[in-house]
């Protein structure tokens, strides 16, 4: 069965794939058939007469299925303003004196009708128009959403439209900027998780949910209205964008419900498959077959309303399963989240005015995510920096801080990886007459010379590679660099040591020993270690010869 279960969602991930494409590749397909403009207030034509001469006052509820007739005469009218008419509408026909001037139907994404662009028309005036009869003939439709009504009639200018789509859209603006912002850190851990730190997708699923479901909650947040569709002129591809949106919004709901849980559940999957296919199925029923989104836009919102549920539900759960931090710090959010959500619900179920409370809902969602998404990145972030501290412990000498014979190894089997591995000279350090320091005046003098020497070694190859403490008085460098530096390091390195003064010990005498692995390039690097040590041992016998000091004296 659990083999099962990965081929249907490695199938409903495809799916989800080419259905994305679909929608990307729609994008660029659409064909606007109504006049392109863009428009604050300045005139609203508040009312109009009906067919029957009575004087109505938007917004007007217009029978549906047949031609609503309204006319009225023009105030003044400024250079460059357009008439705003926001109406759900099958065809919009405008007359002036008995003569159109302009008429819109259908516009057309993969070469199929669709009425995603019928929100709202910008119809260009004129000055002259000034006093004339216009009149509006529209013909309505329903959608899922809303009752066939007119709205707006208002004369605008494209930069006073501007100015208010802007103001009044403040708040919706800087919230999806928000949103989105959050969307790009959540992708980026996710990421990093997958492609650097190489981790399995389960580790990281939380991440790559949660920036799916912000970045299509922040898409859909500034779409909707088609501000950016109104705004730009292109409102069929504004509401494609829109409708899409809400379809894919249950999708990253259902995942991002799977990976809160945690734990494997057939229901959450079940929901999360469900999710997937009504988008799967809207997108590529409208791209193959012309199913308008219009029409099957009240199937996404109920898939909408359901994994709502699923996720006041998921998250309630994760609350009263978490531990007492968990309920302190996500409790208030969801149950904010379920108040407004099953507002939101009732009011869907009934036919009501519910957008609101489902946005207010999803607001307390993002928020007890994004709380939840920092509190795991700190836990992560927290656990990273405990494994690097106990890898730098087991990696450095206590008493030098140097890097330890541990790393030495390690970084001594990299070597061949490296690009300047034709440069290395081993070099084997050791300090002289550590034995007769601690005999003659303590282990903690003995202690001093080797952490002291050890720096003086370190600081004397710094520039050129690592310095390693092998254990006792024993040193190892890593030196990449020519020779001639090498001889400048080390007789660096010997007059600092000569005029060393320490609180217990003055002068520091240091014999060396080296390998050139360009010089044996036929040896393993096994070998060039050996080198090195021979010919420091070789040095240091020859300092006991040459002073009268026996080494183990």
């Amino acid at each position: 069965m659990e083999k099962g279960f990965k081929i249907i969602n490695k199938t409903v991930n495809i799916l989800v794939l080419i259905a994305l494409v679909v929608f990307v590749a729609g994008l660029f397909t659409v064909r606007e058939t109504y006049i392109d403009a863009g428009m604050n207030h300045n005139t609203d034509i508040l009312e109009w007469q009906d067919e029957a001469g009575e004087t109505v006052t938007i917004p007007i509820t217009m029978k549906n299925n047949q031609k609503n007739r309204y006319r009225t005469t023009l105030p003044k009218i400024r250079e460059q303003e357009e008439l705003w008419v926001n109406a759900n509408f099958s065809t919009l026909e405008v007359y002036i004196n008995g003569e159109e001037i302009y008429s819109v139907g259908e516009s057309e994404i993969f070469g199929k009708s669709t009425r995603l662009g019928n929100g709202m028309a910008f119809v260009p005036m004129r000055p002259d128009y000034e006093g004339s009869e216009i009149e509006i003939v529209v013909e309505p439709y329903n959608t899922s959403s809303s009752r066939p009504t007119l709205k707006h009639t208002t004369l605008l200018t494209k930069s006073d439209y501007g100015f208010m789509i802007l103001r009044n859209n403040c708040p919706r603006i800087l919230l999806s900027i928000v949103i989105d912002i959050f969307a790009i850190m959540t992708f980026v851990i996710c990421i990093y998780l997958t492609c650097v730190l190489k981790k399995p997708f389960e580790e990281s699923r939380l991440y790559f949910y949660s920036g799916a479901f912000f970045l299509t909650c922040g898409v859909w947040t500034i779409t909707d209205g088609r501000m950016l569709g109104a705004l730009s002129g292109h409102l069929t591809t504004s509401g494609f964008i829109n409708y899409a949106t809400f379809a894919l919004l249950s999708f990253c709901s259902a995942g991002l419900a799977r990976a809160l849980y945690v734990k494997k559940s057939i229901v959450l999957d079940v929901i999360y498959y469900l999710a997937s296919l009504v988008f799967i199925l809207e997108m590529l029923g409208f791209a193959v077959f012309g199913i308008d989104l219009v029409v099957t836009l009240k199937y996404s919102q109920s898939m909408g309303a359901f994994v709502l549920m699923n996720l006041i539900l998921t998250s309630v759960l994760m609350v009263i399963k978490g531990d007492a931090a968990m309920k302190k710090r996500l409790a208030p959010g969801v149950i904010l989240m379920s108040i407004f959500g099953l507002i939101s619900l009732g009011s869907f179920f009934s036919g009501g005015k519910w957008s609101f409370y489902f946005m207010l809902a999803l607001l307390m969602l993002l928020i007890t995510i994004v709380i939840e998404v920092l509190t795991s990145l700190y836990d992560m972030i927290k656990s990273a920096i405990q494994v690097q501290e106990m890898r730098n412990y087991a990696y450095t000498d206590g008493l030098t801080g140097l890097k330890n014979r541990r790393a030495y190894v390690e970084d001594l089997e990299n070597v061949s990886a490296r690009d300047d591995k034709d440069s290395l000279i081993i070099v084997a350090i050791d300090l002289n007459g550590l034995k007769k320091v601690n005999d003659e005046l303590g282990h903690a003098a003995g202690d001093e010379m080797i952490n002291e020497g050890g720096h003086i070694i370190r600081d004397s190859f710094a520039k050129y590679g690592e310095t390693y403490r092998m254990g006792g008085d024993e040193f190892s460098t890593l030196f990449y660099g020519s020779k001639e530096a090498l001889a400048e390091c080390l007789k660096a390195m010997q007059e600092t040591a000569a005029t060393h003064k320490g609180d217990m010990v003055n002068e520091i005498s240091i014999s060396f020993g080296y390998a050139v692995w360009a010089d044996h390039s036929d040896k393993s690097i096994t070998e060039i270690e050996k080198m090195a040590d021979a010919d420091m041992y070789h040095n240091k016998s020859e300092y006991y010869k040459r002073t009268g000091n026996d080494k183990r004296r």
